[in-house]
């Protein structure tokens, strides 16, 4: 009896009330509704061989921040993204090492051979439909600053 009086006295429910219904539309659409959310996403389809069918996004006044994390052969890999005033800062950080693109979210190249397997999987998203889950949250300025330790190149 004491369990269920400990569950019952969670705010879970407050949460869970506080959330929108899950949505399936792009980042950039979600991005565009210029609310104060936190979102987790995931790719419509499970894939379990992907480390990044999952992810978080923040929303504020147009801008967007998405983030990815997982392993990629053994290594530990995190990815980020900034959209904001047209653009999309993307980078990635393998072991240490930082690789940074922007681009337009309208018309990433997907073409380019410089970019790693990571990158283009990245563009593409951008562009992908994904399932939604979101809350409001208060909107901290600095999770849209573009890094200035990472070189961005054009696609």
């Amino acid at each position: 009896a004491e369990l269920m009086t400990k569950e019952q006295n969670t705010p879970q429910t407050e949460i869970a009330e506080a959330e929108t219904p899950k949505t399936t539309e792009t980042i950039t659409s979600v991005i565009e509704r210029g609310e104060n959310l936190e979102c987790d996403w995931r790719l419509p389809v499970e894939n379990t061989q992907n480390p990044f069918s999952t992810g978080k996004l923040y929303t504020t006044k147009n801008m967007g921040r998405s983030h990815i994390s997982g392993d990629v052969s053994g290594i530990s890999m995190e990815s980020n993204a900034i959209y904001r005033d047209g653009t999309v800062y993307s980078w990635t950080n393998l072991g240490g090492t930082k690789m940074g693109f922007m681009m337009n979210p309208e018309t990433p190249s997907l073409t380019n051979a410089s970019l790693t397997a990571q990158q283009k999987q990245q563009a593409e998203q951008i562009r992908s439909q994904m399932i939604f889950t979101c809350r409001p949250w208060k909107a901290d300025a600095s999770q849209f600053t573009v890094p200035t330790d990472v070189t961005f190149r054009s696609m």
